[in-house]
């Protein structure tokens, strides 16, 4: 007989299968803890969802209306294959916006990962409804969902970029070409007025600009720390427990760093495992 790998096989299938019951059940604890501490995203789908009731009323609200009103969303940075971004939308009615360099399905992310363990009442409702209309959940998430595929990072999101770069797309115009920076700054720049909430959960080299925009805008976020690329970043500096400025090296002064931004910011430890600190603002005491 063949030596058999460790990784393969009935034991490996088994640990694989707890993984991923550990990620829902801290997605799920996640998206409790979000909707606990940001009721108003919630208050925001309600009124979404009359609105979308009465049409005739929403076609009248649209005409007097500028057109630069868009409805506000929840901002999700760096949401990798969209756990949170399927829960909030489908369970929750809660319109989101990925900001993400890779494409994401989220309606199969929902179908394979998130309705699977959802509880049991909820399944059946789901799986009762597909069979009536096998694309409730594609005709859902394009009604609740939408992607920008870019990098957040302050060089794009900011709303005056740096003379250079306008020079630049001065040039693009005048040879009549598309400034490549543009259209993905202004769609960014967008996609922060109209966010309710800012989320970048372990969003690795965004975070700290995701900070950084919720607090230029105004705006309510919540960051979950990760990764924190100290040979990337080399010009962070924290003010240590002991008194002491040093620069960002491990995790812990990461979200100190973070937290030290601001003296509205709040630091708090989630009921999920793994990286589970949150620096958070709910957009209160506007400055």
């Amino acid at each position: 007989n063949k030596d058999k790998d460790p990784k393969k096989g009935k034991r490996g299938n088994r640990k694989s299968a707890r993984h991923g019951s550990r990620n829902q059940h801290r997605h799920k604890s996640l998206v409790k803890w979000i909707l606990e501490t940001f009721p108003h995203i919630t208050q925001q789908a309600d009124n979404n969802n009359e609105k979308k009731n009465d049409k005739e009323e929403q076609a009248e609200e649209e005409e007097a209306t500028p057109k630069s009103k868009k409805p506000q969303h929840v901002l999700d940075v760096a949401g990798g294959k969209g756990e949170v971004a399927a829960r909030l939308a489908i369970c929750h009615n809660i319109h989101i916006l990925m900001v993400d360099p890779r494409p994401a399905n989220v309606s199969q992310t929902f179908m394979n990962s998130v309705l699977p363990r959802l509880p049991r009442k909820w399944r059946d409702r789901i799986k009762s409804r597909l069979e009536e209309d096998p694309c409730m959940i594609h005709d859902l998430m394009e009604e609740r969902f939408s992607q920008i595929t870019a990098f957040f990072d302050l060089s794009t999101i900011h709303p005056d970029n740096d003379k250079d770069d306008k020079k630049e797309e001065e040039e693009e115009k005048e040879k009549g070409d598309t400034p490549k920076n543009e259209s993905t700054n202004q769609s960014l720049h967008q996609a922060i007025q109209n966010a309710s909430l800012i989320l970048g959960i372990h969003a690795d080299g965004a975070t700290e600009a995701i900070v950084d925009a919720a607090l230029m805008y105004n705006k309510p976020f919540m960051v979950v720390p990760c990764c924190v690329f100290p040979s990337l970043f080399q010009t962070r500096m924290v003010k240590d427990e002991d008194g002491l400025t040093r620069h960002v090296r491990s995790h812990d002064q990461f979200c100190r760093y973070l937290v030290q931004k601001d003296d509205r910011l709040k630091m708090e430890v989630l009921p999920i495992e793994g990286r589970n600190v949150a620096i958070w603002w709910d957009g209160g005491d506007i400055k």
